[in-house]
């Protein structure tokens, strides 16, 4: 397993590409950007077969629409946060009035304890509400090390 991290805007958002295996991956928060999150894959020897959101506010899914269309991932969220990709004020996306809302759809909803499996690499949802009422944590597990992918659970500089 190998990561790549992306600072994408509107506000600085961690997107983390995930390769799980040869040329397959998944990734989590595509902020914005999609094309420039799916070059990024390819440059890394990835395509993006999940996207993973940690919750649905707008400046973690604005790239989920771009990157479905090219490469078909399917789009993962708490159940709790799916009506966020189709809510622009639940999103939250007033606070980027430039920047036109898009609803989103999920292929599938999370709840705690599910577990996502891509190239046997298994994403534990561990559902952390406080941030939004369906935010979560990816762990992740390996023989080498173990990984969390916390979204705004937890913030560094930062609100």
């Amino acid at each position: 397993m190998e990561i790549k991290v992306m600072v994408l805007p509107p506000l600085g958002t961690n997107c983390y590409l995930v390769k799980t295996g040869e040329n397959s991956g998944v990734g989590i928060d595509p902020a914005d950007k999609g094309k420039d999150v799916i070059a990024a894959a390819a440059e890394f020897g990835m395509k993006i077969e999940k996207i993973l959101l940690t919750h649905g506010h707008f400046d973690h899914t604005g790239g989920v629409n771009e990157i479905k269309d090219a490469t078909e991932a399917k789009v993962y969220i708490h159940e709790n946060d799916e009506c966020m990709l189709t809510d622009g004020n639940k999103a939250l996306a007033y606070f980027c009035p430039s920047k036109k809302f898009e609803e989103k759809q999920a292929d599938v909803t999370l709840k705690e304890g599910d577990s996502i499996e891509q190239d046997g690499v298994i994403f534990r949802v561990m559902h952390t509400p406080g941030h939004s009422a369906g935010s979560v944590c990816f762990l992740v597990e390996t023989a080498e090390e173990n990984y969390m992918f916390a979204g705004d659970t937890i913030f560094r500089d930062s609100i």
